[in-house]
């Protein structure tokens, strides 16, 4: 795959990831749910204005793009989960509807991360190297996540 074919993939894949998320988000009542599907559409929408900053530069043939975002660290998993259930004062929810909602996401982000790790691999250019890094980073975030409420609406399911 060519950069163009790479980026045009990642294009592609963000725009999947925002729209399972939004509709996600439409779907269940459940606030936290509900408010997870919305953080991580945003994400995935961040991620895709990225990737194509990346490809209006290759069809310009200009320098590649320098956004802040590819030198920020991101957030744990647990900071952003904090966050997210904080902000609307809820708790984690048994429902077989909301463990569908989080293992159809985390097969998304696993497909995800496996595509930005060969798009690393797959280049010597330090700025796609640093570009393909920083999206996995945060999808591995996504995936950590989704896990972690997967395992947390187990428990209350048990309870």
């Amino acid at each position: 795959m060519d950069v163009a074919d790479l980026l045009k993939t990642a294009q592609g894949l963000e725009r999947r990831g925002r729209t399972y998320y939004m509709e996600a988000a439409e779907r269940v009542s459940d606030p936290v749910v509900k408010a997870v599907c919305v953080a991580l559409g945003r994400d995935e929408e961040e991620h895709g204005e990225i990737v194509n900053l990346f490809y209006a530069a290759l069809e310009k043939t200009e320098d590649w793009p320098k956004p802040a975002d590819l030198d920020s660290q991101p957030k744990s998993a647990r900071e952003r989960l904090d966050e997210i259930v904080g902000d609307t004062a809820g708790a984690i929810s048994p429902g077989d509807s909301y463990m569908d909602v989080y293992q159809s996401a985390l097969e998304l982000e696993r497909e995800t991360l496996v595509f930005y790790k060969k798009g690393e691999a797959s280049t010597d250019d330090p700025a796609l190297i640093k570009f393909f890094r920083y999206l996995w980073h945060t999808e591995k975030t996504h995936a950590e996540m989704l896990h972690a409420l997967l395992e947390a609406t187990r428990q209350a399911a048990e309870a």
